[in-house]
């Protein structure tokens, strides 16, 4: 069938993101993730929430086929759920490339050389990305990620090299996961620095935070950042007051 101007429509942003949420150690990562809609976590190696946070959880999931198993619950079984918290990319990562080598009879991912393991690797990272996006298109689920940060040189073409916080992941990874996300916000503390001047000219410098915790959605040079819906650069908020402070941003939630 020929395609005509008569099928053009608007588009528009869809509902139930896929948000990816990756910051500092002990920001509030997971509290934050917690205080979205009925959320249900699939928690992978090494990952556990802190003790302060009562979420409904699948475990730990440690292999693709439990990953897909617990998707698939979500796609088939009747449930409550609006939220899928995954925790964390690392940990996924980790998941996708066990399985990348479990088709190939690798080893690691490193034995086929020239960087073709983390090549291949990227098939499955689209199934896992098809997966927890269809929960938003089809079940009208929101699906937070949740990340760690590493420090990393970035060499900016247009400028000199500099520092930046970025996701703990492989670089090829990353590129998916922050294609595929609505919503990429980085959470830091609020941090000012005053400075007390001494003898001689010498100066000392004092950070305080008083709490504060920042959602950035904007990429400035010293992190990445993204959203789609026309957000502000910044949210603050206080601990256990994250969601209340980004959801007025957020599009309302479809039911399944």
């Amino acid at each position: 069938m020929a395609i005509s101007l008569a099928s053009l429509k608007k588009t528009a942003a869809k509902p139930n993101p896929f948000v990816f949420l990756y910051g500092v150690a002990g920001v509030g990562k997971d509290t934050l993730a917690s205080e979205f809609p009925s959320p249900v976590l699939i928690c992978t190696p090494g990952e556990n929430p802190p003790a302060d946070v009562n979420i409904d959880s699948f475990g730990e999931v440690a292999t693709y086929g439990g990953l897909m198993d617990a998707i698939e619950a979500l796609f088939t079984e009747d449930h409550a759920f609006k939220t899928l918290v995954i925790s964390a990319a690392a940990g996924l990562e980790k998941i996708v490339w066990a399985e990348t080598c479990s088709r190939e009879g690798w080893q690691n991912l490193e034995e086929p050389g020239y960087g073709k393991g983390y090549l291949a690797a990227d098939a499955i990272w689209d199934e896992v990305l098809d997966a927890v996006r269809g929960l938003g298109r089809d079940k009208g689920m929101t699906v937070v990620l949740i990340g760690h940060t590493e420090i990393k040189n970035f060499d900016d073409p247009a400028s000199t090299s500099y520092s930046r916080y970025k996701p703990n992941m492989h670089k090829r990874a990353e590129e998916r996961v922050l294609a595929a996300a609505d919503i990429v916000g980085f959470i830091n503390h609020r941090v000012s620095i005053k400075v007390e001047k001494g003898a001689f000219g010498s100066e000392k410098k004092e950070a305080n935070g008083a709490g504060i915790r920042i959602i950035h959605l904007e990429e400035r040079p010293g992190f990445i950042a993204k959203n789609r819906y026309g957000m502000p650069a910044e949210i603050q908020f206080n601990k256990g007051k994250g969601y209340t402070a980004l959801a007025k941003y957020l599009p309302a939630q479809e039911a399944a």
